[in-house]
């Protein structure tokens, strides 16, 4: 070292320094040694000239007889600065993402080999001319057959095994993608996805690729969650949530990046799938209890699918406690405006008339939840509306409507039933068996009494619903 550090501070190589200081400054001044600067036909076969070379160093050493692994990637490595698929593909060992980039970087290459030659880049070049080297006194027809043509770039051997659009490279690399996918589902999808992006196919991707892999065709099989939350009928075989999550964030990705939504917008001709593949994520996170994650997604879904699936999701929550409830539609407002066709109120409305909502009004039939699950489930999600002020004229309107229900269902039968038990002890148990015997006067009693707030009616008279107010006035004079 101290030998090498001595040669450096040499007054030869200081002079060498100079020298290699005084060329560069000739070359950036146009001007070599009194010639005149390099036209830009010489520069651009000067630049064909090294690439056939790193393209012909690459073919020497891959066509040893014998060479290591190592060897294989420094031809590739020729090969990718030559822009030469042949000496880089064999790096590649069949892996799908490394021969897509050899490909589109071969594809690359040969459409600015085309733009510098002046063919305008559209299309893959075809052979290039012979060339000469300017320090070379010889011709390029007079090369001694060392090599296998004489110098030219693109040689016919490459130009003919560059693809030339991405369609034929994608085309190409099928059979690849086909045996990644060999029972790996999200594999495929994941090779769709890149396919439609690099071809610039949004309406295929999200009309075509993406459904099919959330909602693929096989033996029908009900999706219970789905068909609960959604109002509707989910996929045949739920997806595997991995893929799921995939489509779903590629859809909202795509509705941010492109331009004015790249149709994914509510107002496009694409937002249906989106909304579709969403909503199923939506119910997934219901059904995988990451409740905090529900109004984040749900808040990209139309106005009424996301009122349909949202009401849905707090009758199913009608049960937990109040603080649950207080944590989760606070965590909904973070996202979903009270306010809007799609807002929490809309929510609640709906959530609120769904659970009163026993017979069909054409036929008489039970229909819904609430013609199984019985009067306890009403109050249990009337307490969503009571949690919050702002919603109290609703609470206090449908408080009215449910009371009116419960005490037109009082029988003599119910009556008797109700005075057999009073004289229960009040443990939870006990009064749990009494609430499941006595008369619906009964229940509407401590609807009034215990489950809505005191400051309801006060908020309900302020608000949009003086009259349910003064309504609950009078059940309370009469219940108590």
């Amino acid at each position: 070292f101290e030998a090498i550090a001595s040669n450096a501070d040499s007054p030869a190589a200081d002079a060498e320094d100079e020298e290699l200081a005084a060329e560069c400054d000739d070359v950036s001044a146009g001007e070599k040694g009194g010639e005149a600067p390099k036209t830009g036909k010489e520069s651009a076969r000067r630049r064909a000239l090294w690439k056939w070379a790193c393209a012909e160093t690459a073919r020497q050493i891959l066509s040893a007889p014998t060479f290591s692994p190592s060897a294989r990637h420094e031809a590739a490595l020729y090969g990718a600065c030559a822009g030469d698929i042949r000496a880089t593909l064999p790096a590649c060992e069949g892996d799908w993402e490394a021969s897509a980039w050899a490909y589109f970087r071969a594809l690359l290459d040969a459409r600015v080999d085309a733009a510098v030659d002046g063919g305008g880049g559209a299309t893959a070049p075809g052979p290039g001319p012979a060339l000469v080297d300017d320090d070379d006194p010889g011709s390029a027809a007079d090369d001694d057959g060392a090599f296998e043509t004489s110098p030219r770039w693109p040689t016919a051997a490459s130009a003919a095994a560059t693809p030339r659009t991405a369609e034929e490279i994608l085309e190409t690399l099928r059979p690849l993608a086909a045996r990644e996918a060999r029972g790996a589902r999200a594999r495929l999808a994941q090779r769709d996805a890149q396919r439609c992006l690099i071809l610039g196919r949004t309406r295929e991707l999200a009309a075509e690729a993406a459904p099919k892999w959330v909602f693929p065709e096989e033996a029908p099989e009900a999706a219970e969650m789905s068909a609960d939350i959604s109002g509707g009928p989910g996929p045949s075989s739920p997806p595997p949530p991995g893929l799921l999550r995939f489509a779903a964030h590629m859809l909202l990705f795509l509705q941010t990046a492109l331009p004015e939504g790249g149709g994914l917008a509510p107002s496009g001709a694409l937002h249906f799938h989106l909304n579709k593949i969403v909503n199923l994520y939506v119910v997934h996170l219901i059904a995988q209890r990451r409740y905090d994650l529900v109004p984040l997604y749900a808040r990209h879904l139309r106005a009424p699918v996301l009122v349909e699936t949202y009401s849905k999701f707090l009758a199913l929550l009608a049960p937990a406690s109040q603080e649950t409830k207080t944590r989760v539609l606070r965590e909904a407002l973070l996202w979903i405006p009270m306010e809007d066709e799609g807002g929490v109120r809309a929510v609640l409305t709906k959530a609120l008339d769904d659970s009163r909502e026993v017979v069909d009004p054409l036929s008489g039939a039970p229909v819904g939840a609430a013609a199984t699950r019985g009067p306890r489930h009403r109050e249990d999600v009337l307490e969503w509306a009571c949690v919050r002020a702002e919603t109290h004229a609703e609470a206090a309107t449908h408080a009215c409507a449910l009371v009116r229900q419960l005490c037109m269902g009082r029988t003599s039968a119910a009556v008797a039933r109700e005075n057999e038990s009073r004289d229960l002890s009040a443990t939870d148990d006990a009064y749990d068996d009494v609430l499941k015997t006595s008369s619906g006067e009964a229940r509407a009693r401590r609807v009034v009494a215990e489950l809505l707030p005191a400051d309801l009616q006060a908020n309900a008279a302020e608000a949009d619903a003086p009259g349910a107010a003064a309504e609950l006035g009078d059940w309370a004079a009469y219940l108590s």
